[in-house]
């Protein structure tokens, strides 16, 4: 049972009963929240490590297996372009974890305010488990959301799994992929000045 001191005001007097009600109705919204995230799939954290992501907010770059897919990693196999989320940072995040866990069936491995780690367990192609671990990070002061996933065991492809369920994923949370412009020829232009 929870005990609840009232506060009284400056001058002594007993709160509103207003003041009673609003404390008590938020008292009540607390016990469900802490009640709807106990039952997430959620582990505790491992470690105070976040995954890959390095204090600079760059994820380590994809091995050389097709195994990996990141926003952050330039190769053309392993690229994908990075989100942007259309809303606050907090509300982001619970609309990434929520459709992580209830849409793909991912279990949350490790999450803060900016980072999530999530696994997801399936079948491979010859009937064997395939376990996947994705990774999303929210850059400070932008709207901007990096992520990167891979297939772990060593394999050396996913069959294009990740960047399935990445689209999937993005296309779930409504979010749009960031324009990004790229050439990658090398081209040697030489150019005569009239002078």
């Amino acid at each position: 049972k929870t005990m609840m001191s009232i506060p009284r005001s400056l001058s002594g007097a007993m709160p509103s009963r207003r003041a009673i009600l609003c404390g008590i109705a938020a008292m009540g919204s607390v016990r469900r929240r802490d009640a709807s995230l106990a039952s997430e799939r959620v582990l505790p954290n491992l470690s105070s490590v976040r995954g890959t992501l390095q204090p600079d907010g760059l994820f380590a770059d994809c091995p050389d297996a097709l195994v990996c897919i990141s926003s952050q990693d330039d190769r053309p196999q392993c690229w994908d372009p990075p989100w942007i989320a259309d809303d606050s940072l907090f509300y982001s995040m619970q609309q990434l974890r929520r459709v992580l866990i209830d849409r793909l069936n991912g279990v949350i491995v490790q999450a803060d305010e900016r980072y999530v780690r999530a696994r997801f367990s399936s079948r491979g192609l010859l009937g064997g488990e395939a376990l996947d671990e994705a990774e999303f990070y929210f850059t400070p002061n932008d709207t901007l959301v990096q992520f990167r996933a891979i297939r772990q065991g060593g394999a050396q492809t996913d069959f294009g799994d990740n960047r399935k369920r990445l689209e999937k994923l993005r296309l779930a949370l409504g979010w749009e992929q960031v324009p990004v412009l790229r050439n990658r020829r090398r081209a040697l232009v030489v150019v005569e000045s009239p002078w």
